[in-house]
């Protein structure tokens, strides 16, 4: 939970689900409350989830820039 904090924090990633029509839909909260969600999901689930079963993860434009800099090893 510390590296999705980080990351969150950090504008290098968002958090969302998918929509019936395959489209991602990006929770409007804060890092808090996108920590609370999950923990209170996967605690709902009462086992390991699944990929995406509780939340999916893109990278922003920031993200993609910090990733192919490390790709680059710059």
């Amino acid at each position: 939970m510390s590296l999705i904090k980080k990351t969150l924090d950090n504008g290098l990633i968002q958090a969302g689900t998918f929509s019936e029509e395959r489209e991602f839909q990006i929770w409007d909260l804060s890092t808090k409350k996108i920590l609370a969600r999950i923990e209170r999901e996967w605690d709902n689930l009462g086992r390991e989830p699944n990929p995406g079963e509780i939340v999916w993860f893109i990278t922003t434009e920031k993200g993609d820039k910090e990733a192919n800099r490390l790709q680059s090893g710059e």
